[in-house]
């Protein structure tokens, strides 16, 4: 299990332009979403703060952190399926290229898709990401 005294970090973070960089004291990689419940209490107990980091696409410097920086890189894959209403749980550190083949393996595809494809789902959804065109949802529609 994860922890935040278990993996000290002195590596410099960059988002994808490498205009947006700093050094947290830890990042962190939860494989599970009970790892991450684990660190979100250890950084509550412990009163340091926490950023959440996709693939770095945003030019924002929302995330820098000098505390804790959690990676969802190994939160990947796709979870329950529900075909009576035809959705299907992703995990939130799932990029988009990598969403679109596990989904074509299933018989299923995103409605729409922008042209960056590099993203988190989470990433992607909590920041607007979108394809063309007005009727078209964000990425997933139901």
């Amino acid at each position: 299990m994860l922890s935040i005294e278990s993996e000290k970090n002195t590596k410099q973070w960059m988002n994808w332009s490498e205009q947006v960089k700093f050094t947290p004291e830890h990042i962190l990689y939860p494989g599970t979403i009970e790892e991450v419940q684990t660190i979100v209490k250890e950084c509550v107990l412990k009163e340091k703060k926490i950023r959440v980091i996709g693939s770095g696409h945003s030019f924002s410097p929302l995330i820098e952190t000098k505390q804790t920086l959690i990676s969802l890189d190994h939160l990947q894959g796709v979870g329950q399926i529900d075909t009576g209403e035809n959705t299907i749980e992703v995990l939130a550190g799932t990029k988009l290229y990598r969403l679109g083949e596990l989904l074509h393996e299933l018989g299923y595809a995103m409605e729409n898709m922008g042209d960056i494809d590099q993203q988190s789902i989470a990433g992607a959804i909590s920041t607007g990401t979108h394809g063309t065109g007005v009727p078209l949802k964000i990425l997933l529609h139901k």
